[in-house]
């Protein structure tokens, strides 16, 4: 890899300039609200792709021509688009904090072609898939299997869940803690990583009986994770999948299933629940209902037959009370007609 011999202009003289190396150090101490595990993340990016390429570059001397070619490099090596994504908006981002740090005086790798995520469509599971698993797994993970399919929590949540949080008379559960990895590799435990993660999230009847019947069969208090390692210690994603999750989904016939798509199987469910998309944000954690529907916009869609279903047992059905939920009103009221 090259850097583009023209400089980029200048807001400070050359001699001040640092290396795109000395820079991401710099730059790395200024980044504020950035999780641990993001920050472990970067630093993995920026050791693989972007300081063989322009560390002992002056960030003056980084311009369009190499990043650009650096964007062909990494995509033409085979790795996948969202981490080539990920490695150029690291060093658009760091120069953009440059420009304004009076560095440089414009950032030249803006405007980047990057390589598209090819779209993947969720993968969700039957209520008898779900059982089978939940079966094969090994004890006390059946209840996390039955609370990820039911209720949506992602495996960090599920990781984080504490008894103190499960209301089991209202049959909800409270996220408001979900298990991360620290800089250092370390679990580590914080809040959900926006105002939407924050939720109280339904529970169906049958997935809370079980769940409250676990609980106190293991003499859990209050203040204890419901799920943790055989050793006791906090669920490491990595082990947990390696030794847990892969040997059950063999065992019921599902291998190839990600735990993340025990979320993906309880978004599908709610929608053909007749959920609709704000509810089913609302309860994922997502700010936006519009998420819901690029991600589930199918599943939404197949809805259409039980609506007109509902809807002609409303508008055929005998009595005033309808199937819709409201109720129909006569005698009184501005709608009558005398």
């Amino acid at each position: 890899m090259h850097a583009n011999p023209r400089p980029g202009p200048l807001a400070a003289p050359s001699g001040t300039v640092p290396t795109f190396r000395e820079w991401w150090a710099e730059f790395t101490l200024m980044r504020v609200g950035v999780r641990p595990s993001t920050l472990r993340r970067d630093r993995s990016i920026f050791n693989c792709h972007l300081d063989p390429a322009f560390g002992r570059t002056p960030i003056d001397q980084i311009g369009f021509r190499s990043a650009q070619r650096f964007v062909a490099e990494l995509a033409g090596s085979g790795l996948a688009p969202r981490t080539v994504r990920k490695a150029a908006g690291l060093l658009v981002q760091s120069l953009d904090i440059a420009v304004r740090s009076g560095l440089l005086a414009q950032n030249p790798t803006r405007g980047l072609a990057l390589p598209q995520i090819p779209h993947k469509e969720p993968n969700f599971l039957k209520p008898e898939e779900v059982e089978r698993l939940a079966s094969a797994i090994t004890k006390p993970y059946r209840t996390l299997v039955l609370v990820g399919a039911y209720a949506g929590l992602r495996h960090g949540e599920l990781a984080a869940l504490r008894v103190e949080r499960v209301d089991i008379a209202a049959f909800t559960i409270d996220v408001v803690e979900t298990r991360t990895l620290g800089p250092d590799g370390a679990p580590t435990f914080g809040p959900p990583k926006s105002r939407a993660g924050h939720r109280t999230v339904p529970v169906p009847s049958f997935v809370m009986d079980e769940l409250g019947d676990d609980i106190f069969a293991r003499g859990l208090e209050p203040g204890d994770l419901v799920w943790t390692s055989a050793l006791g210690s906090p669920l490491s994603e990595g082990n947990f999948r390696s030794r847990v999750w892969r040997p059950a989904t063999i065992a019921a016939r599902l291998e190839g299933l990600r735990i993340h798509d025990l979320r993906h199987t309880c978004i599908a469910m709610w929608s053909r629940s007749l959920a609709s998309p704000r509810a089913a944000a609302k309860w994922a954690g997502h700010a936006n209902p519009a998420l819901v529907l690029n991600v589930y916009g199918g599943v939404f869609d197949d809805e259409s037959n039980a609506v007109m279903e509902r809807l002609t047992d409303y508008a055929t059905g005998p009595g005033p009370s309808d199937s819709l939920g409201s109720k129909a009103t006569s005698g009184s009221g501005t709608g009558d007609r005398q």
